[in-house]
């Protein structure tokens, strides 16, 4: 990579702030527009998206199906 250290950095940590958005379904999308955007280096951002992605899905689809039941025209009993 010919960037400096200092924007490898800046992409991974925009990698990672993107990928704990719950923005679900644009994670990549996204990352790679802002990395574009910001002139940052696309692939470290993209493994910034990656690496955060499957440490947030997990409560966050929990959160997402356990307030879903809540909803007053849901019908089916999740118990």
């Amino acid at each position: 990579m010919k960037d400096t250290p200092h924007r490898i950095s800046m992409a991974f940590a925009l990698g990672i702030f993107v990928g704990i958005s719950p923005l679900f379904g644009i994670h990549t999308i996204l990352g790679i527009f802002l990395a574009h955007v910001f002139r940052l280096n696309r692939f470290v951002t993209i493994i910034g998206v990656y690496i955060t992605n499957p440490w947030t899905i997990i409560p966050i689809y929990t959160f997402l199906h356990l307030g879903g039941g809540k909803v007053p025209w849901y019908t089916e009993n999740l118990s």
